[in-house]
């Protein structure tokens, strides 16, 4: 399938990206050029974002990268899940040539309406060489992991694909959308196993139309999260229940007012800081007004096992804790404030 080349954009507000994963907002803005949110404090500095805009058939929902092995390069027999550069294109081979970009929670109920979708990757220095590739999605029900057992070459990929061929100029220090996907992402949530909440990967293939190291590079996790890939989505939902009840549903984003990015991940471990001054709440519900079940003291750990879903200008997430294994939601932080942080590894 041979589809235009012509992305489709929207303006996204820098720090702003890592706030609305698994939530989606109502409208795109008819404006090009924004400014720069400043620093919080242990967070990456967020830059201009400059993207063309599009109107919005449905919703938009916004996904970004969350950990450094959903980020990966693979050329020939060479697998690399932790650089802080990646690049699309061709390596030194016409040949067995990916990038996989892996996005987890997608919180998009089945049988919903994909009207659009892109890639949004942030340039690293300014380059200027044609580019050939395809880009495909795994066709799974629920994208595992990438490994060097398990890397891009041997996932099965859709039917649907979009090719890609341009010579075209990127300056540093800016985002770039790439093609519109929206069929590649269509064929993933038309899936029969297909659940709200579940992972999607997207693949690109280096094709023989390109050269040997026609390539250009970009930002990946382990460089600066606020600058790792994002996978924008036009979405109309159905009106099937997600089965992950847990997930905001498809309505305004109310994670837009929080101006404190995101840190901790779904499947990740998170702890309140050995130097915190006071323990942190644990409650039955994701809100203020539900009267703490537990607490976290300063040092311990625990399991994120959902979320965020954002209430009280707060983002929570579902922990499991302490030596009951205790379940409750708990407060990443508040007023540029973190209340826990994750723990490596």
């Amino acid at each position: 399938m041979h589809l235009s080349k012509l992305p489709f954009g929207l303006v996204l507000l820098g720090s702003m990206v890592l706030l609305i994963g698994a939530s989606l907002t109502t409208s795109a803005q008819d404006t090009s050029v924004v400014t720069a949110t400043p620093a919080s404090t242990n967070t990456p500095t967020a830059t201009t974002t400059l993207i063309p805009t599009a109107t919005a058939q449905g919703s938009l929902f916004i996904r970004q990268i969350m950990d450094g092995a959903d980020d990966v390069n693979e050329s020939g027999s060479v697998f690399d899940i932790d650089k802080e550069n990646l690049w699309i294109g061709n390596g030194d081979s016409l040949t067995d040539q990916y990038l996989a970009l892996r996005f987890t929670n997608v919180a998009i109920p089945p049988g919903s309406t994909i009207h659009a979708a892109h890639l949004e990757v942030y340039a690293t220095q300014d380059e200027w060489i044609s580019l050939a590739y395809s880009l495909q999605a795994e066709s799974a029900d629920n994208s595992d992991p990438f490994t060097s057992d398990d890397p891009p070459s041997k996932r099965a990929l859709t039917e649907a694909v979009v090719e890609h061929e341009s010579n075209v100029q990127w300056l540093a220090n800016r985002w770039y959308p790439l093609d519109d996907i929206g069929v590649v992402v269509q064929a993933v949530i038309d899936r029969p196993g297909w659940q709200s909440g579940n992972s999607l990967s997207i693949i690109a293939t280096g094709s023989e139309n390109g050269g040997n190291f026609a390539r250009k590079f970009f930002s990946a996790f382990e460089a600066d999260p606020l600058r790792a890939a994002r996978l924008v989505i036009d979405v109309s939902p159905s009106a099937v229940t997600p089965a992950v009840a847990q997930f905001p549903t498809l309505t305004p984003n109310p994670c837009s007012g929080i101006t404190l990015p995101t840190r901790l991940s779904v499947d990740h471990k998170g702890r309140v800081p050995a130097d915190a001054t006071q323990r942190v709440n644990v409650r039955p519900a994701p809100n203020i007004s539900t009267p703490p079940s537990g607490q976290v003291k300063n040092g311990d750990s625990f399991n994120v096992l959902n979320g965020p879903v954002c209430a009280d200008s707060v983002r929570w997430f579902q922990i499991r804790y302490g030596e009951n294994n205790d379940k409750g939601w708990i407060a990443e932080g508040q007023n540029n404030v973190y209340f826990v942080e994750p723990v490596d590894g």
